[in-house]
């Protein structure tokens, strides 16, 4: 699924070092599965994260991934520059889902 901004997911994406939160989305791992499918990095004993999934925006890569702090039907959007981020947000608002950056609303 590509937006005209020429987001897309990247299934075979890794974790850039250096990557911070800068949004979030509110979905379950399953309600992130439904639409993105399985994700790019599963590790269920992952130390703070089990699922990511990777995005490629104009300003690098972005990342989805739950976090096992926060609430079940939170993930977080994660990138260096920040406006990767917002890149992710914008494409992931237009697949439905619920996406901001910024403070936890």
């Amino acid at each position: 699924m590509d937006a005209p901004d020429h987001v897309h997911i990247n299934p075979a994406g890794y974790e850039l070092a250096g990557m911070s939160r800068w949004g979030w989305v509110r979905a379950t791992v399953e309600d992130f599965e439904a639409v993105f499918g399985t994700p790019a990095e599963h590790d269920p004993g992952g130390e703070k994260v089990s699922h990511y999934w990777y995005f490629e925006t104009p300003r690098g890569r972005a990342c989805v991934r739950n976090q096992h702090d926060y609430p079940r039907d939170l993930l977080c959007i994660a990138s260096i520059d920040p406006v990767a981020s917002w890149w992710c947000a914008r494409y992931l608002r237009e697949c439905k889902l619920i996406a901001y950056t910024g403070e936890l609303r």
